[in-house]
């Protein structure tokens, strides 16, 4: 097995649908920042406090600079700026990895 398959992350057909996973990719660097970050005592307890199930879909509810602070990373922030949907879909990715 390469060491692409190796990291790929089962959510990432999901969220990046029609997209080949490159490790290299900084969509992909993110994802695995916010996973590592959501696998936390902290992103855990941010987690927990923000996620709800509703009609068979994971909403997470989570206000932006609570989590810019917790989570303390330049690219999420410049991914949420700068590529929302980029941004939104690494972070609905890594909570899905890190449930």
């Amino acid at each position: 097995m390469n060491s692409i398959r190796q990291d790929f992350p089962e959510s990432w057909h999901l969220y990046f649908p029609g997209e080949d996973f490159n490790p290299n990719d900084r969509r992909a660097m993110l994802l695995k920042e916010l996973t590592a970050f959501f696998r936390t005592s902290v992103g855990e307890d941010l987690l927990a406090r923000s996620v709800w199930q509703q009609l068979n879909k994971c909403v997470i509810y989570v206000e932006y600079s609570a989590l810019c602070e917790s989570v303390q990373s330049a690219d999420l922030v410049a991914a949420l700026d700068m590529q929302p949907e980029e941004g939104l879909s690494c972070l609905s990715a890594a909570a899905h990895e890190a449930l």
